[in-house]
């Protein structure tokens, strides 16, 4: 809060007044105001007619609040004095736009799916635009709002995947999963699965029972995959905005291919950060789904599927024990942290503290002894004045995914896992930009 003078507060949405012994809290109604201005035009013939909205200022702290929140939702309004305005112009104008022959504002109305990574990206999004209206098919939720992006209306149907909706087969189907012939590989994909009794997931083409503990509870994306067909039967064109990196790409290739035979106008958009400004951004500019970054993504998980089955099976066999695995970016970092623990363990040793004012001080030493003895002959410490300068520190530059492992590990002692789950998050609530970098 911020004082304007001894009797009044203001903050960014209301103010606060003492007047005749008593307090007043006054706020502008924004969500009356625009359904009351909104009034003064309507939908006509195919287009809308022009709207006249005079505000009378009785409180200027207060209009200053309904501007600025009003700019918020819609960052393109702007009030003009009324002396601006040429008020016989603006009366034909109004006139002329309610006649049947009179000119009106046009729109392109387009109905559109929307289809992004989980759900709360998704009721995010939503929420961006107004109030959305909810509708559940087959316990799975789907948005629809309406998005205004200058003339262009788009009546928008938000799903979610909730992330990957195909996985490779681990059917007995070529080399786990992989067909190789001659010089050509080829990968099976089929829906995923989660068992709702273990908490597993596969990827078979029966997906009505667990291989793992035989339960029939099971959830597969064969039901999101339907419903995405079926809205695609209904709509005029599809918007795939899964993340911007090769899972991303990837997800918008399965989805692209699974129902581009019901409706063939199919189109990639990215955004960085979940505000209104990215989303309008990223339908203005619809791309194609970026083969070649789709393929890499392909490539990597043969790889993983490949040596991850085949290391796994030689552990489990020399040990005897099904728990065991390892993979393609496991083995190498396991090895990595062997390499360090074992570095880390021959440079054990102690380390001399030395205050001087609250400046410390560290010496090493590979043995107490030493480090005793050094002790013992430390009796009086000259300091010595060598250069004196000024240094303007320039900020931080925003976090990259391995930046903001490391400073989260040795600020809060948090885990990647944690750390990423956090950021997911925060990037869903539209709070900080993408979070998985290649950096």
């Amino acid at each position: 809060l911020k004082d304007i003078n001894s009797s009044t507060i203001i903050s960014d949405n209301f103010v606060i007044s003492y007047e005749n012994s008593s307090y007043y809290m006054t706020y502008p109604d924004v969500i009356t105001y625009l359904q009351g201005s909104g009034r003064s035009s309507r939908l006509y013939n195919g287009g809308l007619t022009l709207g006249l909205s005079i505000v009378l200022i009785d409180n200027k702290l207060i209009f200053e609040i309904l501007k600025r929140r009003l700019q918020r939702m819609l960052p393109e309004i702007a009030f003009k004095e009324l002396s601006e305005l040429n008020l016989d112009m603006v009366k034909q104008q109004l006139d002329s736009s309610r006649r049947d022959e009179g000119e009106r504002t046009q729109f392109s109305i387009t109905t559109g799916l929307l289809v992004v990574e989980s759900p709360t990206k998704a009721r995010t999004i939503a929420k961006l635009f107004g109030r959305p209206s909810i509708k559940l098919y087959n316990r799975i939720p789907v948005y629809e709002t309406i998005i205004v992006d200058g003339k262009n209306i788009y009546v928008m149907n938000i799903v979610a995947t909730k992330g990957h909706i195909t996985d490779l087969t681990t059917d007995k189907l070529g080399y786990y999963g992989v067909k190789v012939d001659d010089s050509d590989i080829i990968p099976y994909y089929v829906p995923l699965s989660r068992c709702l009794d273990c908490n597993k997931i596969f990827s078979s083409t029966n997906y009505d029972k667990c291989p793992y503990c035989g339960s029939e509870n099971v959830y597969s994306s064969k039901a999101i995959i339907d419903l995405l067909r079926h809205f695609s039967l209904f709509v005029e064109k599809i918007y795939i905005a899964s993340d911007p990196d090769a899972e991303g790409e990837k997800i918008a290739f399965d989805v692209s291919s699974l129902i581009s035979p019901y409706n063939s106008e199919v189109y990639r958009v990215k955004y960085h950060e979940i505000t209104k400004n990215a989303i309008l951004n990223a339908l203005r500019n619809p791309q194609k789904v970026d083969v070649n970054l789709v393929m890499s993504q392909v490539a990597r998980r043969v790889e993983d599927r490949w040596i991850g089955f085949e290391l796994s099976k030689i552990l489990k066999n020399k040990f005897n024990d099904f728990n065991q695995g390892a993979g393609r970016v496991q083995t190498p970092v396991l090895g990595w942290i062997v390499n360090r623990t074992m570095n880390y363990k021959s440079n054990l040793g102690y380390i001399v503290y030395i205050d001087i004012n609250g400046y410390i001080i560290k010496k090493y030493f590979k043995d107490r002894k030493s480090a005793e003895e050094y002790l013992k002959s430390v009796e009086k410490i000259s300091i010595e004045k060598v250069n004196e300068q000024k240094i303007l520190l320039s900020p931080l530059p925003p976090f990259t995914t391995d930046s903001l492992l490391i400073e989260a590990n040795s600020r809060f002692k948090f885990t990647a896992n944690l750390t990423m789950k956090i950021a997911q998050e925060l990037f869903e609530a539209g709070l900080i930009t993408y979070h998985r970098t290649d950096s």
